[in-house]
């Protein structure tokens, strides 16, 4: 479905920018209507040559401004991430079954904002069934990322967002780990600002790890795994009997840095003989 998630982005990418011409025609309609004012009213008095610096001038001016705009619209994101929260289950009876749940609440930075972009990748090998919880919205299209082989997918919004306005997109991911192939963490790298992040393991009853560690780390190139570790810290597990879970939660998340619950070694997860 590369084609149609192409066309899914080129359709919000021209949506956007016709918002923006409305825009940039009310802005040249001003410059230029009261520039022309100013030519009219010097060139009767100083001559054709007044009047045709006059303009001139003007017309840089008007350019210049609409240059500025449109440099500023297109550094823009056309939503802001204002909290994500990621919880990671395993099944009691199967380990192998994994549920991923999403909760991202997102604000408009500009008006008709209707489609919202998410990436991830899964370690795991096996099924990966994706679904939209919360009312109202729906995905309209999945792909894979040729480069870094992440997944992504589309959800389009119950209703164009305007600008300030806000939305909760709610996700759920049923995973099987069929070649038990998935690696004991739960990470999030930041590709755009996050107000708020929590990530939320939770194990059953007998499957949990020695010990979980809250990390955060920074991309090193000299380095095969491509990630350095700031900083990190142990994080205890808070048990109800039938689960213990741990959370990690920033207020301050950097754009750039990875953060994760990694938990190694985890030899409760193999493969039984």
């Amino acid at each position: 479905m590369t084609w149609f998630s192409e066309a899914l982005r080129n359709a919000h990418r021209l949506s956007n920018f016709i918002g923006m011409l409305r825009n940039l025609w009310f802005l040249a309609f001003v410059v230029v209507g009261g520039g022309g004012f100013v030519v009219w009213r010097f060139g009767r008095a100083g001559g054709w040559l007044v009047t045709f610096g006059l303009g001139l001038a003007v017309l840089g001016i008007a350019t210049m401004i609409v240059g500025m705009v449109l440099i500023r619209r297109a550094s823009v994101p056309p939503y802001t991430w204002e909290s994500a929260e990621y919880e990671y289950r395993f099944d009691r009876d199967d380990p192998r079954r994994h549920v991923q749940v999403t909760k991202i609440k997102i604000r408009a930075n500009r008006d008709d904002v209707a489609l919202f972009r998410n990436r991830y990748h899964w370690t795991g090998q096996g099924e990966n069934r994706l679904r939209v919880l919360s009312v109202g919205h729906r995905i309209v299209a999945e792909g894979v990322t040729p480069e870094s082989q992440r997944r992504y997918y589309y959800v389009l919004l119950d209703r164009p967002l305007n600008r300030g306005q806000t939305a909760v997109i709610h996700i759920r991911q049923d995973l099987y780990d069929a070649g038990y192939a998935f690696h004991p963490v739960l990470a999030k790298s930041l590709n755009e600002p996050v107000g708020e992040l929590t990530l939320r393991v939770v194990y059953p009853s007998g499957l949990e790890p020695w010990r979980v560690m809250a990390r955060e780390l920074v991309r090193n190139g000299n380095s095969d795994s491509g990630w350095r570790t700031l900083r990190e810290r142990p994080v205890d597990l808070d048990s109800t009997g039938d689960t213990s879970e741990a959370v990690f939660e920033t207020s301050s998340p950097r754009v750039g840095r990875r953060y994760d619950l990694a938990w190694e070694p985890w030899t409760k997860y193999h493969k039984s003989e």
